[in-house]
């Protein structure tokens, strides 16, 4: 008689490497552009997390370009195009990684080549370029945020005196003003459904969930939203509370539901609304900004810990001070941090899920056992 690993255990094994392998717990220094100090960050990460872009800085303290970065060509500046100046930002890219949204420097007259600039907003798309989504006049504007499919951008914009949050669509050839108290739009759903903005409050500024074909809900005084889960149902962003400041995570049913330390802000979500990434101080009393990631399973912990954790050598970096994006599966994280040479750097970095966890865990374990059982 002899024994043997049994066909279904087999290929559970298999199917648990193969979850492993795809998720490797791993953190890349992308670098910076040629030019200027070493200085880069990341702001935007694609659905799948193979790119990463954002600003690196070129030709002095404040004259950033922005870049797009893949493992296989890494970083790359985004041309700023005809009438465009040497100063740039990638803020969101679609989740294919083709359409990417931000702003660039344009002359206010470009018949004045040395009189002043505004910012313009824009979208850089694969094969097509630059294509500027307003004029520059009066003080310019941007795009904060970008839908999944790259059809609908949402930003703000200044009309010589007044600042107003703006939405644009693929069906539209300017920036629309979204109205009722909006200041700029800084998220937008994947599904590009609903908005999250900055708007007037009778007694400061908050922030105000808006959905096609629904009444605008108000967060309340000092809140600040950041970013929508695909369908929008979850808001994350930052509150004021006794405390302090605290990262918030909200939906229509549950409410707030709020966590951090002395200072924390949620910047981005996962699609399903479970994985959060922002910055807190974890410290009630002040601290250095540091990345954190946020489940409901693990609560919030610090980027650096998860990936230690797993195994993921640091050594290139002082602190992962803050990471503004993550991928649609909650798996890859986009931020910045300092890196041992004291500069500022971005970073891509790989963490475990708990799905994955487990499965390696059950793996290991069935492999360790076939390898201690004899064959008679």
């Amino acid at each position: 008689m002899s024994r043997s690993l049994s066909c279904s255990c087999y290929w559970g094994v298999v199917l648990s490497a193969q979850i492993v392998f795809a998720a490797i717990p791993r953190i890349d220094a992308l670098g910076d552009l040629p030019g200027g100090q070493v200085r880069s960050v990341a702001y935007g990460i694609s659905g799948d997390g193979r790119f990463v872009i954002g600003s690196s800085w070129t030709t002095g303290e404040n004259n950033a370009e922005a870049f797009v970065w893949d493992a296989g060509s890494g970083m790359q500046r985004l041309a700023p195009g005809p009438g465009g100046l040497n100063s740039s930002q990638a803020a969101d890219i679609s989740a294919d990684g083709n359409t990417i949204a931000g702003f660039r420097e344009v002359l206010q007259n470009p018949n004045q080549p040395n009189g002043p600039t505004a910012t313009q907003a824009c979208l850089w798309k694969v094969g097509q370029g630059v294509t500027p989504l307003g004029s520059g006049n009066g003080y310019g504007g941007g795009i904060r945020a970008i839908s999944d499919n790259g059809a609908v951008a949402v930003g703000w914009a200044w009309n010589f005196s007044a600042l107003n949050g703006v939405r644009w669509t693929s069906a539209s050839t300017s920036l629309t003003v979204v109205g009722g108290g909006s200041l700029e739009v800084n998220g937008i759903s994947g599904d590009g459904s609903t908005l999250i903005d900055r708007s007037t409050h009778p007694n400061g500024e908050q922030a105000v969930i808006r959905r096609t074909a629904s009444l605008p809900i108000a967060l309340g005084l000092g809140t600040s939203g950041a970013a929508l889960s695909y369908d929008g149902r979850v808001a994350v962003g930052s509150i004021p509370d006794s405390q302090g400041t605290l990262a918030f995570r909200w939906t229509q049913e549950t409410g707030f539901v709020k966590f951090g330390y002395f200072y924390a802000a949620a910047s981005d979500v996962s699609a399903d609304g479970n994985t959060i990434v922002g910055v807190d101080h974890f410290s009630h009393t002040g601290g250095p900004d540091t990345a954190f990631v946020w489940t409901p399973q693990g609560g919030i912990q610090k980027v650096s810990d998860v990936l230690s954790r797993a195994g993921v050598d640091l050594s290139h970096w002082t602190i992962l001070q803050y990471a503004t994006a993550v991928s649609s599966d909650g798996t890859v994280i986009a931020g910045y941090g300092v890196n041992r040479f004291g500069q500022e750097e971005a970073f891509r970095a790989v963490i475990p899920e708990p799905a994955v966890a487990f499965f390696s865990v059950c793996a290991l374990a069935t492999l360790k056992r076939a390898r201690e059982t004899p064959r008679l």
